[in-house]
């Protein structure tokens, strides 16, 4: 069997072109004809493009917040259009007022649960464009555009239509959206946001690695894995996986159940954040529960700069009576436009140095690397044809938990 190469749709020349052309072209603002209450400058985004002789500072969005005395208050947004982009292609644009919806302050525990519960699989439609939304039409400068909204109540909505040259969302907390018209912001546009840059990264995803090794892959070490509705199950060699693996992108608790290689394997997963008053925030995640009849624990440090960037992370634990200890890095290089990652460690007597990368444009991954001297090559890529699943496919020889950690990775970040 030969496992699929992952082919990456993506024009280096024509991305750069479109920064060139973003960084001599304004990006206009809207704002709500009419309001009464104060307006200000609202969120905004960049990034850092290098120039011939220096870097440039590129404003991707930029909003207009509008304000009422009684806190109600509605964001109009300008996005630059990236049709590399997930906005526009998903219902992103949603997800705040998604998040909002679902907060009671002094709910119970058990209460709290079942609103992550609820959130979480909102929010996950929402990544996959299943909402259900209505059109409206908005008057952009005089121009009649066609909007999309997602309505929670009357007052709590977010709306995505494309105007002249941008893509323009808005978020409504406490506004009916009623018959509102935009048109142009006056004055200067904010100067671009600084975007935060990490540390310099001595270490790169290896070229030779990107691409699978030529000629089929030997019957044993094939891997053919699906993953559908939290769901991961399939084949690897002759063990079978069939394990409930949630994403965990907007959870901070959940369970996992299933079996790997003839052995069951139960877990609750939970995560707590840790703010900074230095900028460099932390995240806590554990993982406890019984692999067979030995217990299963393991417990992550993740660490970030300010603005977010992921500086590292540590896992340390048991898992099947084999110690683990593995340290994780961000690198450069890997799938274009991508977020790569290096793993050094061990598990039990198997060492480990694996590499992933993933690419959200298209919605793609790869492992590659070594676990004992032996190579991993594995492909992941979301499909969305006989309903959304990520199909994984490639070569891998070793230890059944450390292909679960892998994949329960990728598709955590696959949207």
């Amino acid at each position: 069997m030969r496992a699929e190469v992952v082919a990456v749709d993506f024009d280096e020349d024509r991305y750069r072109e479109r920064l060139r052309r973003w960084a001599q072209e304004e990006l206009p603002r809207y704002e709500i004809d009419g309001w009464k209450g104060p307006r200000r400058d609202g969120s905004g985004g960049g990034l850092i493009a290098r120039g011939d002789e220096h870097e440039v500072h590129l404003a991707t969005s930029a909003g207009v917040l509008h304000q009422r005395a009684d806190g109600a208050r509605v964001e109009v947004t300008s996005h630059r259009h990236d049709p590399d982009g997930v906005r526009g292609r998903t219902q992103h644009w949603a997800i705040n007022v998604i998040s909002r919806a679902f907060r009671e302050p002094g709910a119970s525990v058990g209460r709290q649960a079942q609103l992550e519960q609820e959130r979480a699989a909102l929010q996950d439609k929402a990544w996959r464009g299943e909402l259900d939304c209505r059109s409206k039409v908005i008057s952009v400068d005089g121009s009649s555009t066609v909007f999309e909204v997602f309505e929670v109540n009357d007052d709590l909505w977010a709306a995505f239509g494309r105007g002249p040259g941008v893509n323009i969302t808005l978020e409504s907390r406490g506004v009916l959206l009623g018959d509102i018209a935009l048109v142009r912001a006056m004055g200067p546009p904010p100067p671009p946001r600084r975007p935060i840059r990490p540390p310099a990264r001595t270490r790169a995803f290896p070229d030779e690695m990107i691409s699978l090794p030529s000629g089929d892959l030997p019957p044993p070490q094939v891997v053919e894995l699906i993953y559908r509705d939290d769901h991961l199950s399939g084949t690897v060699g002759a063990d079978v996986f069939s394990l409930t693996l949630p994403r965990l992108k907007w959870a901070k608790q959940a369970s996992l159940t299933g079996e790997i290689a003839g052995q069951p394997m139960v877990g609750e997963w939970s995560m707590v954040h840790r703010p900074s008053a230095t900028g460099s925030d932390s995240y806590s995640a554990e993982v406890e529960g019984r692999y067979g009849t030995q217990p299963l624990r393991l417990q992550a440090e993740l660490h970030f700069h300010d603005g977010h960037p992921f500086d590292h992370a540590t896992v340390t634990g048991v898992i099947a009576g084999e110690a683990v200890q593995a340290r994780i890095e961000p690198v450069n290089g890997g799938l274009p436009r991508s977020d790569s990652i290096a793993v050094d460690g061990s598990l039990g007597a198997s060492e480990l140095s694996i590499y992933l990368s993933v690419n959200h444009v298209p919605n793609q991954a790869i492992v590659r690397g070594h676990v004992s001297n032996i190579p991993i090559y594995i492909n992941a890529v979301l499909r969305h044809s006989g309903g959304r699943h990520v199909t994984l496919a490639g070569s891998y020889q070793g230890s059944p938990h450390i292909l679960v950690l892998a994949l329960g990775s990728i598709v955590q970040f696959l949207r």
